[in-house]
């Protein structure tokens, strides 16, 4: 598992930020993709994208991710699955024995990405909206 950091932005995004895409409230908003070579990739671009989109609803230090690679699928690489959780600790409360689910990232081998973040209560997969 790896921690959220909110001052995390991956050296990509800045490039895509210098390809004309939006900045909201002094974040990079990027709208763009680039080619996914490696899970850890994926969870850079899932990590910046939480962040920058302001995907959880409880500060970024008390964030866990974890992602699965899913495989093949006629043919084609499937989505990387990036699965963000709640981090227990002292410092952010809740029962240390638990790591309750917040939302998932699904990242494409083209770096396109949807999330599930929208709409909790049937889990659709939905495209990144920059925050207001």
């Amino acid at each position: 598992m790896k921690f959220l950091k909110s001052s995390f932005l991956c050296l990509s995004c800045l490039w895509l930020a210098m390809q004309g895409n939006n900045v909201i409230a002094g974040k990079i908003c990027p709208l763009a993709q680039h080619a996914i070579h490696s899970r850890s990739e994926a969870e850079a671009l899932a990590a910046n994208a939480a962040s920058i989109y302001k995907l959880s609803p409880i500060p970024l230090q008390c964030v866990v991710y974890e992602s699965y690679d899913d495989g093949e699928k006629n043919g084609k690489k499937g989505p990387y699955a990036v699965l963000f959780r709640e981090r227990h600790t002292p410092e952010c409360g809740g029962d240390p024995n638990t790591e309750p689910r917040l939302f998932t990232i699904l990242v494409t081998s083209k770096g396109k990405m949807t999330t599930d973040a929208y709409d909790k209560a049937t889990g659709t997969f939905r495209k990144l909206r920059c925050p207001k």
